[in-house]
């Protein structure tokens, strides 16, 4: 019997629209990697981490910059990624700077990581993947989900989409987000995207996401036993960046 297929598998086919377009690493834009990798540092030095001792999970890793930052800075490292394409491309990454053999990832729906040991990961960094999960019980398993493997007292890095005033009510189903957002999953947009350095146009169809703001990320991490201890709206797109720790039982 075939399985539903998931909203949010349609991350899969950006990937793919974005490679038949001749580009080699869509999570390629200057800009959005320098923020990453500050963003990153400033989670580290924040956490206190220290290389060689704390193991840092990645859920939803896309094409691996952030597995590449962390492992050549000396981190025990897991990424989990539901899209093969994306995932061929973190292995690439890792390949071409001679650190595969110190890589761990693995193809899984990172909303359940119930196949990983409970309260084995002292970090975890959560690049863009929380906001693509748009109904509220998507959203619940995976952050109980993440709760359960991470440390009394771990920080987990959260870059997520951001909106003032974002609408603050249960969404219970996927056809009732599309009632309640109207997101336009139609249209054909052009981005610009990064090959080599060199500035190109790709045209690429719209994805599900979910914004939230301040009020809500913060409520949402107290239903699902996590504190945010700092938070920033980022200037450079609509998004923001959060730290969350754990709550001691």
């Amino acid at each position: 019997m075939q399985m539903e297929k998931k909203y949010y598998q349609a991350y899969e086919d950006r990937y793919k629209d974005v490679y038949r377009q001749g580009v080699k690493y869509w999570s390629d834009l200057p800009w959005e990697i320098h923020e990453d990798l500050d963003g990153l540092d400033s989670f580290l030095d924040f956490a206190g981490a220290r290389p060689g001792i704390h193991r840092v999970l990645e859920p939803g890793c896309g094409e691996g910059h952030l597995a590449l930052a962390l492992i050549q800075r000396g981190f025990d490292y897991l990424g989990i990624e539901l899209a093969p394409s994306a995932l061929e491309k973190a292995q690439l990454r890792l390949k071409e700077a001679g650190l595969m053999d110190h890589a761990r990832f693995i193809l899984h729906d990172a909303t359940d990581l119930s196949f990983l040991p409970a309260a084995s990961f002292d970090l975890a960094v959560d690049n863009k993947f929380l906001h693509m999960l748009v109904v509220d019980r998507d959203r619940q398993k995976y952050l109980s989900s993440l709760r359960r493997v991470l440390k009394p007292g771990a920080y987990v890095m959260f870059n997520e989409l951001y909106l003032d005033g974002a609408y603050t009510g249960p969404v219970e189903s996927f056809q009732q987000y599309l009632n309640i957002f109207k997101p336009d999953l139609t249209t054909i947009e052009e981005r610009t995207a990064y090959n080599g350095g060199k500035e190109v146009k790709i045209r690429i169809p719209r994805v599900p996401a979910r914004p939230k703001d301040h009020a809500g990320y913060a409520r949402e991490m107290e239903e699902n036993g996590f504190r945010i201890v700092h938070f920033q709206i980022l200037k450079s797109y609509t998004g923001c960046r959060f730290f969350a720790s754990v709550v001691r039982h």
